[in-house]
């Protein structure tokens, strides 16, 4: 019988930081889901994807309205540019856009904790993807993060978009620098 090969040190310690960082955010939500309240099943991203579906059949985007038990509708509130870069995920369905969207979540939250923590902190390797771990799990068990996972919101996505631009661009002086916050604004 061959064996597997294994992967020598850092790439080892991404894959079993990455995997951390998954399982960790998993169970911390989980937590505070039953802790704090009832999942709301992707309603926010249920309403940017029908929006965008209901403007890519020729509607007027901020036409379409989505009913809602408290506010009686809810519709497509961001400008035409977020409608025109959530357009590719019609090319999925709904069902396959709330899995890439959880897993998307989670990865912006885990690369949100990795840019923050290296900046105060000069750890590598495994002592590092141990702390983003731990530290996006705890993230998860705040309520506005778990609650940007359970409405699908884009929240996170914003957050890397900044803190790639102020702590990456910005501290190496590229000239895409503010890029990331304009992006994020528009």
């Amino acid at each position: 019988m061959q064996r597997l090969p294994t992967i020598p040190g850092r790439p080892r310690a991404v894959a079993v930081g990455a995997a951390g960082v998954v399982l960790a955010a998993l169970f911390a939500y989980l937590w505070a889901h039953d802790y704090t309240g009832p999942h709301h099943g992707q309603f926010d991203l249920a309403i940017y994807w029908n929006a965008v579906r209901f403007w890519a059949d020729g509607n007027h985007l901020y036409d379409y309205a989505q009913y809602d038990p408290v506010n009686v509708s809810l519709g497509f509130t961001y400008p035409p540019l977020a409608a025109v870069l959530m357009r590719p995920m019609l090319l999925l369905g709904l069902p396959a856009t709330v899995v890439l969207s959880v897993a998307a979540i989670v990865a912006a939250a885990a690369l949100s904790v990795l840019l923050c923590v290296r900046e105060r902190f000069a750890l590598r390797g495994g002592r590092l993807a141990v702390t983003v771990g731990v530290a996006t799990a705890a993230l998860f068990t705040l309520e506005p993060v778990r609650q940007t996972l359970a409405y699908g919101q884009i929240n996170l996505y914003l957050a890397v978009l900044v803190l790639g631009d102020l702590l990456v661009l910005g501290r190496r002086r590229s000239r895409w620098t503010g890029l990331g916050v304009g992006l994020a604004m528009a």
